[in-house]
């Protein structure tokens, strides 16, 4: 006759099992709805309105005609309109998920998430249909406030979700950017309205701060949405793609470096990126990194972990808002990048778990299918030494 566990049906072996991320009960599993399209959008606006425009307006450049360029232009307000439309859905899919009741995100936590979500996105809302002469630096002020508070609430809020190193040195970046980017802004500010000589200092030592956090982040978003879960002929053929789009585009800026001044050139990345810090020193590292992560982002998008899919979609939010930003539509990037990020700690929270649990539930289910067919087949089931022996005693009359 055949042991229990001859008969007993067999766990799957780990290669035919499906990735724990195919789980439709993951939390935050899938990308929010209109991302790509507002993805899209943004890399367009950045690319389009930001760089190409810019210098096809140019006049000691472009030769373009006066009616080329007022199309050009209302080809970049549609861009913008799309971008701040599409952007607005995706922040408030995404954002839904985190105030509903759920174990990854507290009470207090979601009462203030709907807070400032609650003034930040009619204040988006109302500067992307409204016209420009209608924004004024008060709606802008306030966005910026929103949008930086959202981004420190979801930094410092992932601080006990067990992650992957690039995401939790990536969500601490995140916030530190949001803080000194908005606190420079703020002393700036004040210091233009009172005439305060030494607020202009301070404002800028903390606007470069937070620009170094900016590059951290950046840098840690490369490592964390890189599709690794995928065959190594896959990723091969995903590291040509992030080469090749990585190549065009430095190779694109390097000819419009040529093409006009050097301090042309550094207002044009200045308009892309909103940083300065190594913008004489280093113009090369700017474009370094909007090529990389551009790259590398759209590669990630490939990837099969919903975690690096929403890493790589949030790398991607980010070269397209450029540091602290100030404008409504980069505002809106800022924060759904963030967004995407906490997304994707939570998600890879959540599967660190299941793998931590999944081998330890496999084996006690087998401990109790073999023992459920040790008992129909009449079989007493293996106990551990001396219980039987003191079974035995209890039930004999005379040791009582």
């Amino acid at each position: 006759m055949r042991s229990p566990s001859d008969t007993a049906p067999q766990a799957p072996r780990a290669a035919e099992r499906p990735p724990l991320w195919d789980d439709p009960s993951l939390p935050m599993r899938a990308m929010p709805a209109l991302t790509l399209l507002a993805l899209a959008a943004a890399l367009l606006d950045l690319l389009g309105n930001r760089v190409v425009l810019r210098v096809a307006t140019d006049r000691e450049v472009s030769g373009l005609s006066h009616g080329t360029l007022v199309d050009l232009s209302q080809g970049g307000a549609f861009v913008r309109n799309l971008t701040a439309l599409a952007g607005l859905g995706a922040l408030g899919f995404a954002l839904s998920e985190f105030l509903q009741p759920k174990p990854q995100v507290g009470l207090a936590h979601r009462i203030a998430m709907a807070g400032f979500a609650g003034i930040f996105l009619p204040t988006i809302f109302l500067a992307a249909v409204l016209p420009p002469e209608r924004t004024t630096s008060m709606v802008v002020l306030f966005a910026a406030g929103a949008a930086n508070v959202i981004g420190l609430l979801l930094g410092f809020g992932a601080a006990h979700w067990k992650v992957s190193l690039p995401l939790r040195v990536g969500l601490g970046a995140a916030a530190s950017t949001a803080f000194f980017g908005f606190a420079s802004l703020v002393f700036l500010i004040v210091a233009a309205l009172t005439l305060w000589e030494s607020g202009y200092p301070l404002g800028m030592g903390l606007r470069r701060a937070g620009e170094v956090a900016y590059l951290v982040l950046l840098a840690c978003l490369l490592a964390a949405s890189w599709p690794r879960d995928r065959r190594p002929r896959v990723q091969a053929g995903l590291a040509l793609l992030a080469l090749a789009l990585a190549g065009v585009l430095a190779w694109g800026f390097a000819d419009i470096a040529e093409r006009v001044t050097t301090e042309t050139f550094r207002d044009l990345l200045y308009g892309a990126v909103h940083a300065e810090l190594f913008a004489e020193s280093a113009p090369a590292l700017y474009v370094g990194f909007v090529a990389a992560g551009i790259g590398a982002g759209v590669a990630g998008l490939f990837s099969g972990s919903p975690v690096r899919r929403q890493a790589a979609a949030a790398l991607l939010f980010l070269v397209a808002a450029g540091y602290a930003p100030t404008t409504p539509l980069t505002l809106l990037l800022f924060a759904l990048a963030v967004t995407l990020l906490a997304r994707a700690a939570i998600a890879g929270s959540t599967l660190r778990w299941l793998r931590e649990v999944r081998s330890d539930d496999l084996m006690a289910i087998d401990r109790e299918l073999d023992a459920e067919l040790a008992e129909a087949e009449g079989a007493k089931p293996s106990e551990p030494p001396g219980e039987g022996a003191r079974d035995a005693e209890s039930s004999d009359p005379a040791s009582r």
